[in-house]
């Protein structure tokens, strides 16, 4: 961005030297210029806020592709960071573009560190005390499992029956 911008200002400049050297009188034509520059500038506000707050958001490291945060009131997925705008899907599948410059805190959800919440589905008809008994027996094989031991920060825990609908219930596990 910045090669393309200094080779127009090079372009621009020769070509006005290049100008009056010939004997045109370039002064109307940078008048013409300066206000056309306040008229961008003024129109261009918007997209040169949101272009510094993606500068920022990259240098400053606050988040990035993958990660999961919480921005303008939204929180998902970061699917795509530009300069421009952020785009976070969220938990419904919605695709939120957010401009940078609207994005004033960001909350990162999964910056190193995050804690699953498992929600699992069992028919009605199981008993519920086998249930937990078998879940409780699971969790203690994966908790010492030499593989996954090394990335938990504790045991996952069973935490109970989180819900009761018609034809199942939901038991909860973090």
């Amino acid at each position: 961005m910045l090669r393309n911008a200094s080779w127009l200002v090079i372009i621009v400049v020769s070509l006005l030297m290049g100008l009056r050297e010939l004997g045109f009188d370039i002064t109307p034509m940078l008048a013409a210029a300066g206000g056309f520059g306040i008229a961008a500038g003024l129109g261009a506000q918007t997209l040169v806020r949101d272009w510094l707050g993606g500068i920022l958001i990259i240098t400053d490291n606050q988040f990035a592709v993958g990660d999961v945060v919480r921005a303008a009131g939204v929180s998902g997925k970061v699917e795509v960071l530009s300069l421009h705008h952020t785009e976070l899907r969220d938990g419904d599948g919605a695709l939120h573009f957010i401009p940078n410059g609207e994005i004033k805190v960001v909350t990162n959800l999964s910056r190193s560190w995050s804690q699953p919440t498992v929600r699992v589905p069992i028919d009605i008809v199981e008993d519920p005390k086998r249930v937990l008994a078998v879940l409780r027996d699971e969790l203690k094989k994966f908790a010492e499992d030499p593989v996954v031991k090394p990335h938990l920060e504790g045991e996952p825990r069973l935490l109970g029956i989180e819900d009761v609908y018609a034809g199942y219930f939901t038991v909860l596990l973090k």
